[in-house]
């Protein structure tokens, strides 16, 4: 189980919180920074990609990383060096001062700063006054990693806040490749891939509320990922090793949410030929999720409050209750406060179930996790469609700059379809943009598939052909019904009344497969 990713720490690295507008340019230098990373094969690359970055957000015209190893009496060794004009410089140990080197070895955390080094002339080997920033930071296995910058002294010396600026800038990357060169994950947390600001904050969430058994409700827009959300607390709280299950309210005409929900005995009803758990029963010890909450209908919403207030259940057709222990998350996209102003939701179960409240950002608030998402899905496709590809610089910044009204479900549908379309290995922006609503593959904003009262509503662009229109309905239709069914082939199939294989079949021409997110 993964880790959330740290914020920085005043106690670590001296840093402090920085106006608001410098700090999302931080943060997307490092999550940059990051994805650079993943991309070295060799360690003095990497190495390296440090260096570039903090010169980027650094006055710095030089920087050089320096390596300790753990033990006493270690040595500091510099593995790498970068000037701003120069590139890389061919013999770092010679341009640094190596008791600086160790006094932030013995000073973790501290930022040094002096304005009158005298430093060997970097055009020649000569000796020219230098202002030095230097941070030393834990680095795997108890050892420490130094990150020195320095620059002319005849230009105004480092600040306050360069040195807060690249303390918390190395502390992140330094974690970062700690992470790569120990288990190439990706940074985030359970599953959620991410480091910006807005989703550390929902990882600080689940990690106070992981072991609680009270009920969570996880308000987000279609496609902000609200199921792994859940999935995440499940797997990293103390429940973990019992069930997970899942259920969408809206998706369910309402005799067969309450058989699915509460279970069924023997005769029951018509077809009840035998007796059925439902999924509160089945979750026993465990965690249910219920999607789309706000979609229940009054008379589930009242069956369901008495659950939560009584601790058991009862089957349809049952004379007995069974008692259950779990724990409900649940989540909408519809505000909730206001189905309840207007009567829609019951008052009562709304606080049963909002005792803690989590809001997933979506995509457009969370940019700077655009690199890192798109690494995760390229690596997917890899592992399960065996087709590597990298996205060119031009095609990130397309993805960057894109609003995203479907959040990450359309990401991981756009980059899925630009890599197994791409002419090339690497995806260009030309076989991105076609694939953005706003790039001209439709022009309509917002989902391409609207629920209204019970009908579909689908935003098709006029300008392709006729056999494109007719493709791209069923194409949506599908997705359609087999999300909204929680991907139950066979009610997808009893729903639109087509052959099982039929079904199969044009999910294998469309390319439609399940997504977590």
């Amino acid at each position: 189980m993964g880790k959330p990713v740290a914020p920085a720490k005043d106690g670590r690295s001296g840093a402090s919180e920085a106006p608001s507008a410098a700090m999302d340019g931080r943060l997307a230098r490092i999550t940059e920074t990051a994805c650079d990373l993943r991309r070295q094969e060799s360690p003095g690359d990497r190495y390296r990609t440090v260096l570039r970055g903090a010169l980027d957000i650094t006055p710095a015209d030089r920087a050089f990383l320096a390596l300790a190893e753990p033990g006493e009496g270690a040595g500091v060794r510099v593995v790498a060096g970068w000037a701003g004009e120069g590139g890389a410089i061919a013999d770092p140990e010679f341009f640094v001062d190596h008791a600086l080197l160790r006094r932030a070895c013995e000073e973790v955390g501290a930022i040094i700063s002096t304005a009158s080094l005298v430093g060997p002339d970097p055009e020649g080997r000569g000796t020219k006054p230098r202002s030095a920033l230097v941070i030393g930071l834990r680095f795997g296995a108890a050892g420490t990693a130094v990150l020195y910058l320095d620059r002319s002294a005849a230009q105004a010396p480092f600040t306050p806040e360069d040195g807060k600026r690249a303390a918390a800038y190395a502390e992140e990357v330094l974690l970062e490749l700690d992470r790569i060169e120990g288990t190439g994950e990706l940074p985030g947390y359970a599953g959620i891939i991410g480091m910006s600001e807005k989703i550390r904050r929902v990882f600080e969430i689940i990690e106070k509320v992981r072991d609680s058994d009270l009920n969570l409700f996880i308000h987000g827009e279609s496609g902000t990922g609200k199921e792994l959300v859940a999935r995440a607390i499940h797997a990293a709280g103390k429940r973990s090793q019992r069930p997970f299950l899942s259920e969408s309210c809206g998706s369910i005409p309402e005799n067969l949410l309450e058989s699915e929900l509460f279970g069924h005995v023997k005769g029951a009803f018509t077809g009840a030929d035998s007796d059925k758990k439902g999924i509160l029963e089945l979750a026993d010890g465990g965690t249910l999720f219920l999607d789309e909450i706000g979609d229940m209908s009054p008379g589930m919403q009242t069956k369901l409050l008495r659950v939560l207030q009584e601790g058991c259940v009862r089957p349809v057709g049952a004379k007995d209750t069974r008692p259950i222990d779990i724990r409900i998350i649940t989540a909408s996209h519809h505000d909730l406060e206001g189905l309840v102003r207007t009567g829609r939701f019951r008052m009562d179960l709304y606080y049963r179930l909002n005792v803690i409240g989590i809001s997933i950002p979506p995509l457009r608030d969370r940019r700077e996790d655009i690199p890192l998402l798109v690494e995760g899905f390229l690596r997917e496709i890899e592992k399960e469609d065996g087709v590597r590809r990298r996205i060119a610089p031009a095609g990130m910044r397309a993805l960057s700059s894109y609003s995203w009204p479907g959040n990450v479900r359309e990401l991981r549908n756009v980059i899925r379809r630009a890599a197994l379309t791409a002419s090339g290995k690497t995806i260009a922006r030309k076989d991105i943009q076609p694939l953005l609503a706003e790039g001209g593959a439709s022009p309509f904003a917002g989902e391409r598939v609207k629920r209204v009262e019970g009908e579909i509503i689908l935003r098709i662009p006029a300008r392709e052909s006729f056999n494109d229109l007719i493709a791209e309905c069923e194409r949506l239709i599908l997705e359609s019904a087999l999300e909204s069914m929680r991907w139950n082939k066979s009610r997808v199939t009893k729903a639109l009344r087509i052959p099982r294989q039929s079904l199969y079949n044009k999910m294998e021409r469309y390319g439609i497969k399940r997504s977590t997110e």
